[in-house]
């Protein structure tokens, strides 16, 4: 392969600025997600209460809708066991 053919620089030339592009778009999202799920943990559990848990909400909420629902519905209407 020749170097100095123009082509292949260009080519070259445009690879890189892509890359910076496409470097820095991913930077900007990756920012964004630390600062949303800086408030984000995980829970460990079976799969069976994964799966009931999602047999509760609807296609619009996630875990965390479902889980605090059901907190909401039980300090409502519900009292705490004492152990």
């Amino acid at each position: 392969m020749e170097a100095d053919r123009p082509d292949e620089r260009w080519d070259g030339h445009l690879m890189r600025q892509q890359l910076q592009t496409s470097f820095a778009f991913n930077s900007q999202i990756l920012s964004i997600l630390r600062g949303y799920l800086g408030d984000i943990t995980s829970l460990k559990v079976r799969k069976a209460t994964r799966d009931r848990l999602g047999k509760l909400g609807n296609k619009t909420e996630t875990y965390d809708d479902v889980l605090n629902r059901l907190m909401d519905f039980y300090e409502k209407n519900g009292k705490r066991r004492k152990k």
